[in-house]
């Protein structure tokens, strides 16, 4: 049985996450998809170090990053040190909320890489 004090420390850190960051549901090209979080004082370079954790993706590999507006249009999110919190703010067709209120807003984000000079098996966004 789990310590009551350990579930009250980690209740209050899952709430100190969804008041502090964005949540991105990262998708590879081929559907398989995680929640990534990024502090909302971070910048694009430490999302896509988030992401490249969260998919044990290597620095060497060529990581794309980007999202989809309504109409099909891509916009490519660069790996710099411009804040997440201005891309979403001046893209407000590309940021949606995936899932209906009451829920967590989460942002859907693609992501597409090489490794070792060979493009992701994936290469479609649905």
């Amino acid at each position: 049985m789990e310590d009551p004090s350990f579930e009250e420390g980690f209740k209050k850190y899952v709430d100190s996450v969804r008041s502090n960051c964005y949540m991105f549901e990262v998708n590879k090209c081929c559907g398989y998809s995680e929640i990534v979080p990024a502090f909302k004082n971070a910048t694009c370079a430490d999302l896509y170090r988030n992401i490249m954790c969260q998919f044990d993706i290597k620095p060497q590999d060529n990581v794309k990053l980007y999202t989809k507006d309504s109409t099909g249009n891509m916009l490519v999110i660069q790996n710099n040190e411009i804040p997440i919190r201005n891309i979403i703010i001046e893209n407000p067709n590309c940021f949606k909320p995936v899932y209906s209120l009451p829920t967590q807003v989460v942002y859907k984000l693609l992501y597409e890489c090489q490794v070792d000079g060979q493009k992701c098996c994936c290469n479609s966004y649905n």
